[in-house]
């Protein structure tokens, strides 16, 4: 659900001029989706992003929305669109507006039998930019298992994309990790030109640290 608020107060209150009530809900997919992040276009439309079941696993989703809280149809036609990347299931966690319209969304996707980075970038009409790695879609494996947990742009429109990687974890769906977690942090060119190249050249590893001291490791179910 996205909601519009009038003014920045104690006290605000949701703005009717956004779809009438000041709130909008929007079916993406076969059942249920979940709005993971936001951005705002410098036109005032809004980008939401997450995921969508697909009625086997989930896809990213995504839908913009004018002003007024419409979708948006000069986005994939209807405003709304999913991204299937690997064969489980595509989380897009962040979402950034690059300087030329384009949406750039950061997440993961589970490949074989764990996750990887996912980053997607789309073109201001909503369908994917082949110049970003040839399909609009990059996926980057590092240490057993892999999440974005945020993006950001640089000024020259570099995408940086922070979040965490584990060594060891002991089962995907759990998101757990016993031993170490690392804090990662990778930075990718504009047009991405090898895969390859990319978990080659341009990862950076923090040193992983222990669960020990004032840190307590979080309950495996």
């Amino acid at each position: 659900m996205v909601s519009r608020w009038r003014g920045i107060t104690a006290t605000a209150a949701s703005t009717t001029s956004f779809d009438g009530d000041g709130k909008v809900r929007t079916l993406i997919g076969a059942s249920t989706a979940r709005l993971e992040a936001l951005a705002i276009q410098a036109d005032g439309r809004i980008v939401a992003a997450g995921y969508s079941w697909n009625g086997t696993n989930n896809d990213i989703a995504l839908a913009r929305y004018n002003v007024n809280g419409s979708l948006d149809t000069t986005f994939d036609t209807d405003g709304k669109l999913t991204t299937p990347i690997g064969t489980g299931s595509d989380i897009a966690n962040s979402v950034v507006i690059q300087a030329d319209g384009k949406i750039v969304v950061g997440g993961y996707s589970l490949i074989g039998a764990y996750n990887v980075f996912a980053l997607v970038r789309y073109n201001v009409d909503g369908s994917l930019d082949t110049s970003f790695d040839g399909d609009g879609i990059v996926t980057t494996s590092i240490g057993t298992s892999a999440l974005i947990r945020g993006l950001a742009l640089q000024s020259d429109q570099k995408i940086v994309a922070a979040g965490n990687s584990w060594g060891r974890a002991s089962t995907v769906s759990h998101w757990r990790d016993t031993t170490s977690m690392d804090l990662l942090i990778i930075r990718l060119t504009v047009t991405v030109r090898s895969r390859l190249k990319l978990a080659a050249r341009m990862k950076h590893m923090v040193s992983p640290f222990s669960w020990t001291g004032k840190l307590s490791p979080p309950a495996v179910p």
